[in-house]
């Protein structure tokens, strides 16, 4: 389910009279970029075959505003190589990368083939020699 909760920005206090909860999905952006340290929480999805992960992301809206996105779908494999993968560049000193999460319906999924910069596949080798063209980039 598409859901997010606007609130002020370091009052802790996301239930307040403050916040505004979105339920509807004309509601919410068909698409949203975000970085690995917007990331605030990560969630098994419970009665699946295990291979889908839940992420939670917020975002600064500006005006002393933040909004959570909750319920955002990743499997398992994309997150490792996320997690992988900016590991990596924070150890070399290179920026966060900008994923891409879209609205399916009624839940968003994050696309890690449509991020910036682009996954360079040379820094990776396949597990499989029939994997090789299927990599990104």
């Amino acid at each position: 389910m598409v859901y997010s909760r606007e609130y002020n920005e370091g009052s802790g206090n996301y239930w307040s009279d403050d916040s505004v909860g979105y339920y509807k999905a004309n509601e919410h952006p068909q698409e949203f970029d975000f970085t690995f340290d917007e990331v605030t929480g990560l969630y098994h999805e419970h009665g699946s075959a295990g291979t889908a992960y839940i992420i939670n992301v917020t975002k600064d809206v500006g005006g002393g505003r933040v909004r959570e996105y909750y319920g955002i779908h990743l499997h398992i494999s994309d997150w490792l190589r996320l997690f992988k993968r900016e590991m990596d560049r924070a150890r070399q000193g290179l920026p966060l990368t900008r994923y891409l999460a879209q609205r399916a319906k009624s839940v968003w999924w994050v696309n890690p083939k449509l991020c910036n910069p682009v996954i360079d596949s040379s820094q990776y080798n396949p597990t499989q020699k029939r994997n090789q063209d299927k990599m990104v980039a």
